[in-house]
C-alpha cells in the first residue's frame, strides 16, 4: 500500500515533527493500479499532492506568515526512498533513515545522529514500548488519538480531492467526503 498504509506513518511524522495539524489536502491518485500484495479486495493507490499544515502565524522579521505546505510524491511504482524534507527561510533539513541532514544556507551540511538511547531499536520497538507502558499505567500514552483521526481524514481527503479534480478538501471532512471507504488493509 501507498497512501493508506505507508502514508499514515508519513503524515503522522509530518505532524509530529512540525507540531502542526493537516488542515487541507489537494491531491491526485496514481491510476497505474499496481496490484496489492494482499489480493484484489484491497486497493491502496499512491498519489501526488500538497498538504496544508495550519499555523496561524503572522509574518515577522524572522520569517514568513501563513500555513506550511508539504509536497507528497508517492507514486505506485515509485522506487525512491521515503523522505521527509522541510524547507525553511534559512535552509532545509531532510530525514534520512535514523539521521537528519541539516543544510543551512552558506554552511557545510550537518548530520544529526539518532539519540544514543534509541540506538539499536526501531520505531516499532519504541511504539510497542510506549503502548505497553501506557497499558501498565507507568506512563501516559504520548499520542493524542484525535491526531490519528486527522491522519485518516487526510488520506481520505486525497481520495475526495482526486474525485474533484485535485480541488482543496478541508479537514475535518464533511458531507459526502465522510462516507468514502478505503480498502487499504
Amino acid at each position: 500500500g501507498r497512501l493508506g498504509n505507508v502514508g499514515t506513518h508519513m503524515f503522522d511524522a509530518m505532524q509530529m515533527v512540525t507540531g502542526l495539524p493537516i488542515t487541507a489536502v489537494s491531491g491526485t491518485l496514481d491510476d497505474s493500479s499496481k496490484p496489492d500484495c494482499r489480493g484484489d479486495n484491497f486497493r491502496d493507490p499512491g498519489g501526488w499532492g500538497v498538504l496544508r499544515l495550519g499555523r496561524d502565524l503572522p509574518a515577522t522579521g524572522e520569517g514568513p506568515g501563513g500555513d506550511l505546505m508539504c509536497v507528497v510524491d508517492a507514486a505506485d511504482y515509485g522506487s525512491a526512498p521515503l523522505r521527509l524534507r522541510f524547507h525553511g527561510t534559512e535552509g532545509w533539513a531532510e530525514c534520512q533513515g535514523r539521521e537528519i541532514h541539516v543544510h543551512v544556507n552558506g554552511k557545510d551540511p550537518d548530520i544529526w545522529l539518532a539519540e544514543a538511547e534509541t540506538a539499536g531499536s526501531s520505531s516499532m520497538d519504541r511504539a510497542v514500548g510506549d503502548i505497553v507502558d501506557a497499558l501498565d499505567g507507568t506512563a501516559t500514552f504520548p499520542y493524542d488519538p484525535t491526531e490519528a483521526v486527522r491522519t485518516l481524514e487526510a488520506i481520505l481527503a486525497f481520495h475526495a480531492s482526486h474525485q474533484s479534480h485535485a480541488a482543496w478538501v478541508s479537514l475535518p471532512l464533511s458531507g459526502d467526503d465522510r462516507n468514502i471507504v478505503l480498502h487499504s488493509g
